[in-house]
């Protein structure tokens, strides 16, 4: 078998296991948390996003543009996995 470990994963794409923030379209004063995660079973990168959550985003995190959300979101849609 060809099995992956989860270094193999993060060497691949260093999103892997990273938490981003999205400010919210509608009230720049709410931002989203987005959890990149790899997903073994579909083989993408899955994203995590949270409720709307009041106030500026940590300095700790790193934002993630809406287009790069959105690709992530879309491969959710087009796995091939049923």
């Amino acid at each position: 078998m060809n099995e992956l470990s989860v270094q193999d994963i993060r060497n691949y794409n260093s999103q892997v296991g990273k938490t981003y923030y999205v400010l919210c379209n509608d009230n720049q004063n709410y931002y989203r948390s987005v959890y990149v995660r790899y997903n073994p079973f579909t083989q993408n990168l899955q994203p995590m996003v949270s409720d709307p959550i009041y106030g500026t985003p940590p300095e700790t995190l790193e934002p993630m543009s809406p287009l790069q959300l959105s690709r992530l979101m879309r491969t959710q849609i087009q796995s091939k996995f049923f």
